[in-house]
């Protein structure tokens, strides 16, 4: 099936599917600087992820302490 014929049983224009190629050859040629980009925030979101996990830890057992304390006063 040609360009044209797959275009006019679409609806699409022939511009229209050059722009979609082009787009995606672009996109292509930018998946390595991209996965790069991914891999360095996916570290900093698992640092951060730790470190909210920590905090959140700390709070925790401080509750328990501060709600065993008002059991015992009662």
């Amino acid at each position: 099936m040609r360009q044209s014929e797959y275009g006019r049983k679409k609806g699409l224009y022939p511009e229209q599917i050059k722009a979609w190629k082009q787009g995606l050859i672009d996109g292509l040629s930018k998946v390595p600087a991209q996965k790069k980009k991914d891999l360095i925030q996916e570290k900093k979101d698992k640092v951060y992820i730790r470190k909210l996990e920590k905090e959140l830890n700390r709070k925790e057992k401080a509750l328990a302490e501060t709600a065993a304390l008002l059991v015992l006063r009662k």
